[in-house]
C-alpha cells in the first residue's frame, strides 16, 4: 500500500489525521514498519499497532534454552529506558505439566518456581495486560503466592484456561471470576477434575454480577465444565451480552446441553462455531461455522 501526503512546508498534519493515517494501515505490517521511521510521533503510533499482538510466553520445561529466553525477556524489560513493556499486552504462563498423567507427580515444581519468579519481575514492567493464558498446571500445587501474582493482573479482559488439573472444579471457576471481574472473553478446555460436584444454583451466585461484560465464550463441554454450562443455561451467569460462542464436544450425550446453551444465548449471538469430535465415528472432526 502506498500513501502519498502533501502539505505546505512547515505546516504539520493535524494529530487526528495522523491517527487516521496510521490506523488505516493496521493490517499492513510493512507499511507500519516504514511509518515508524518517519518521526518520533509516527514511531509511537505505528508500533502500538505493529506490536498489538505481542505476547510474552513464560514456560520452563527444564531446558537451559527456556531459562535463557526468560532471562533475555527480563533483561530487555529492565534495561534503562526500555519501552518494551508498553507493547506487551498478552501473557501466556505454561506450567509444562503432562495433562495425561493422572497423579500429582505430574506437577513440575521447579518449573512452577521459575515461571512465577519470572512473572513477579515481568508484570510490574508492563503498562497493561489485556489477555492471559494459563495452561498445563496442577492447580493444588500452585502456591498461594503464585495465585497472588496471577491476581495482580485483575484488569485482564481475555482469559484462557486449558490442560489444568484441579481437585474441585468450582475452585478454578471461583478463582477466575473473582479475580478477573472485567472479562470480555473466556476460554476453557481440557480441565481434569478429581471431583465435579452436583450442580447447585448457589455455586455461581456470588459471581453472577461480576462478569456482566462477557462477550465471547469458548468452551469444551465435558464433565468438568458442566457446572458452568448449567449456570449459563439457567441464567445464573448473565448471557445477555454474549455475541460470540465457540463450542466443542465429543460425546452425543452432551448434545442436549449444547442445544440448551444455544437457546439461552441464541438471541444475542452474531457468531457461532460448533466443533463435533465424535470419538466413536470414522469422522476425525467436523467443523460448522455459522454466522447468525
Amino acid at each position: 500500500m502506498t500513501v502519498k501526503i502533501t502539505t505546505t512546508q512547515g505546516t504539520p498534519l493535524p494529530y487526528d489525521l495522523q491517527d487516521l493515517i496510521i490506523g488505516h494501515l493496521r493490517e499492513d505490517p510493512k507499511s507500519l514498519a516504514a511509518c515508524s521511521l518517519v518521526s518520533s510521533l509516527w514511531s509511537d503510533l505505528a508500533r502500538i499497532l505493529l506490536f498489538s499482538r505481542l505476547q510474552a510466553q513464560i514456560a520452563y520445561n527444564g531446558y537451559s534454552e527456556d531459562e535463557a529466553r526468560i532471562t533475555e525477556l527480563i533483561t530487555l524489560l529492565e534495561a534503562p529506558n526500555s519501552r518494551l513493556g508498553q507493547y506487551i499486552h498478552r501473557i501466556s504462563i505454561d506450567g509444562s505439566d503432562d495433562f495425561f498423567i493422572i497423579d500429582d507427580t505430574r506437577a513440575y515444581q521447579l518449573g512452577y518456581d521459575m515461571v512465577f519468579s519470572a512473572l513477579r519481575r515481568i508484570v510490574p514492567r508492563l503498562s497493561r495486560i489485556d489477555a492471559l493464558e494459563i495452561k498445563a498446571f496442577t492447580w493444588c500445587c500452585v502456591s498461594r503466592d503464585a495465585q497472588i501474582q496471577i491476581a495482580i493482573m485483575s484488569e485482564v479482559k481475555s482469559l484462557s484456561l486449558s490442560h489444568i488439573h484441579v481437585d474441585l472444579v468450582d475452585d478454578l471457576f471461583h478463582f477466575s471470576f473473582k479475580t478477573f471481574p472485567k472479562l470480555e472473553e473466556f476460554q476453557v478446555s481440557e480441565i481434569g477434575a478429581k471431583e465435579v460436584p452436583a450442580f447447585c444454583p448457589t455455586m455461581f451466585l456470588p459471581h453472577a454480577n461480576r462478569i456482566m461484560s462477557l462477550r465471547k465464550l469458548v468452551i469444551f463441554i465435558e464433565e468438568s465444565t458442566m457446572p458452568l454450562v448449567l449456570a449459563l443455561t439457567n441464567n445464573i451467569i448473565s448471557v445477555q451480552n454474549i455475541n460470540t460462542l465457540d463450542v466443542e464436544f465429543r460425546k452425543m450425550t452432551y448434545f442436549c446441553h449444547v442445544d440448551s446453551l444455544l437457546k439461552t444465548i441464541g438471541p444475542t449471538l452474531t457468531t457461532l462455531t460448533l466443533w463435533l469430535n465424535l470419538d466413536y465415528t470414522n469422522v476425525e472432526g467436523m467443523q460448522y461455522d455459522l454466522n447468525l
